[in-house]
């Protein structure tokens, strides 16, 4: 490894491969110069051996720090001393801190002051919080967007909603970043849709798709009440879920009770999402908030028709075919909406997607410059 190249730490990405900033961060990283750039990944639980291997042929690894203290005050004391020993021993030239709040940023920025890093670096990934009214909490948001506000740091984000969320809004010097994908990977493969439905023991039944951690956010428990109503107009219906979560036992359980477990494919963290979407005729996301939602981007590039919440960004619109609805407008409205892709004609979409600027090689050629910049100060 030459002298001139740039050590880089990834923060705040320990689901890597199965969760949406962490995907994020892997695809920008592995698509960088690795002569140029070094991109480590900080993990506090074992990484799938796929990506690790693919982060070591890129010249990077993974930073593995085990959490055993029973005592969560200890736990985070050493937890916090031992990733300041990992930050000084690496040698890092720029911490790249993915995050969703101006708090958990602020966290991670103090300990990288510790570890005597001076290239920071602070990307924005969503729009909402689970806890908008937590005055107390609200107030300490608000002084670590400040903070983080006049410093300068190299500050991106995924769409402007994002980075007014991290930064505060009217912040001049922050850099959108497009969640960029590997657009061919994705792009409508009848062979590969015919394979994968004969696999998941799929015949001709309509097929609607959601790929989401399950958690309250992406609000999974909506998308079970529209999918009940959806199998009393059409029984020949299957449902698609990828990702677990916290949940997942709870969604099974209100299925059961609903009497549509047995049209639901609960898949879990799948290696495959761009096959799996194959299978599908068309794509929900009834979250509650999105900072962009790569899942959109990576749907529409497999040319799927898509039904998702006002809660995301009308930056994920590439397609005509991507359509937003209210949560108030309730069930009937999105179990109608959903129902008329039924005759759908996919197409691939590769060329509206480039056009779009969502190819991730031009997204990861634009991080890598401002890194170089950052150093360079």
């Amino acid at each position: 490894m030459g002298n001139d190249d740039i050590r880089v730490l990834h923060v705040g990405v320990d689901n890597i491969g199965h969760g949406g900033r962490s995907t994020i961060a892997y695809n920008l990283a592995i698509n960088m110069n690795e002569k140029k750039i070094k991109n480590d990944f900080l993990a506090f639980k074992k990484i799938d051996a796929e990506y690790r291997n693919q982060l070591e042929n890129n010249n990077g690894k993974v930073i593995f720090i085990e959490q055993h203290n029973k005592n969560r005050l200890m736990r985070k004391i050493t937890t916090a001393i031992n990733v300041i020993r990992a930050m000084k021993d690496n040698k890092y030239d720029v911490i790249h801190i993915h995050s969703d709040t101006a708090i958990e940023s602020f966290k991670t920025i103090i300990l990288a002051k510790f570890a005597r890093v001076n290239g920071i670096c602070i990307h924005a990934h969503t729009t909402g919080s689970e806890k908008k009214n937590n005055s107390i909490k609200k107030n300490i948001t608000i002084l670590c967007q400040k903070l983080i506000s006049n410093s300068k740091y190299l500050k991106l984000a995924c769409t402007d909603q994002a980075a007014d969320y991290m930064y505060g809004k009217y912040i001049s010097d922050v850099n959108i970043i497009n969640n960029g994908i590997d657009i061919e990977k994705y792009a409508y493969n009848s062979r590969i849709r015919e394979k994968v439905r004969k696999e998941l023991e799929i015949t001709n039944d309509f097929v609607i798709g959601c790929v989401a951690r399950l958690t309250t956010v992406k609000n999974h428990m909506f998308l079970l009440n529209v999918f009940n109503l959806i199998l009393t107009k059409n029984s020949d219906v299957k449902l698609l879920l990828v990702g677990e979560g916290p949940l997942l036992q709870e969604l099974k359980d209100y299925a059961a009770k609903l009497k549509i477990e047995d049209n639901i494919i609960f898949l879990g963290n799948r290696d495959d999402v761009p096959n799996i979407m194959q299978a599908m005729d068309a794509f929900v996301l009834p979250s509650l908030f999105e900072g962009l939602g790569l899942v959109n981007i990576e749907a529409q590039a497999a040319g799927l028709p898509c039904v998702v919440s006002s809660g995301v960004p009308e930056a994920a619109r590439i397609l005509k075919s991507f359509t937003f609805l209210s949560l108030d407008s309730g069930y009937k409205v999105w179990a109608d909406k959903i129902l008329s892709f039924e005759s759908f004609k996919r197409i691939d979409t590769s060329n509206e997607i480039k056009e779009a600027n969502y190819d991730i090689k031009s997204s990861s050629n634009k991080v890598q410059s401002l890194y170089c910049d950052l150093v360079e100060r």
